[in-house]
């Protein structure tokens, strides 16, 4: 397995990443996967998470689909060339940059199938593996996505390579965490 050895502008570490490429790897494969998943987001005026179904879908070559709701309230979607974010309730829809900085490093984390893009693109701080899960605390290298954002944590199943969660937290104190169910392949 693989080491990762990387540096920050603040320490170094050297953190185990081998199950990290693992799923890198699974999720580069030419095919149709679907996943549901539940996302709560926590926002430090609410009191309480607010909980929404949804469903990934990643297209073979690379496309993907993003619906978030029951029926589905927004959507991302990107088919290879555009992407496109649409407010079903506003009946909006609005075309989005892939290279735009803002969303380049959630994009890259969407369409991951190079290992080196992807850690051009993230710091991996620390990594365990216990009971079967891998869990790896990531960084965002991009300045402008770092200065939001304090760190991705990705849970993966050390058996299968299935992302089982994903969790985005804030320095603002909100925080994104989406449970994903198993991947159906077609």
């Amino acid at each position: 397995m693989a080491i990762a050895t990387l540096a920050t502008p603040f320490f170094s570490i050297a953190a185990e990443d081998g199950p990290l490429r693992a799923w890198l790897a699974e999720a580069a494969m030419d095919r149709h996967v679907e996943i549901g998943f539940l996302q709560e987001r926590t926002v430090p005026s609410l009191d309480k998470p607010v909980s929404t179904k949804g469903r990934f879908v990643r297209y073979a070559g690379g496309g993907f689909l993003w619906e978030l709701g029951k029926p589905p309230e927004t959507i991302l979607k990107f088919d290879g060339t555009t992407l496109t974010m649409e407010d079903t309730i506003e009946e909006e829809t609005t075309t989005l940059s892939p290279s735009d900085p803002r969303i380049r490093p959630i994009f890259r984390f969407a369409t991951a199938r190079d290992p080196d893009a992807f850690f051009k693109t993230f710091f991996l701080i620390a990594a365990t593996t216990e009971g079967g899960v891998y869990t790896a605390s990531l960084k965002p290298r991009n300045p402008t996505f770092a200065r939001q954002v304090e760190s991705i944590i990705l849970q993966i199943d050390a058996e299968t390579s299935a992302l089982n969660i994903f969790d985005v937290r804030q320095k603002s104190g909100a925080r994104t965490l989406v449970r994903f169910a198993k991947p159906v392949v077609k």
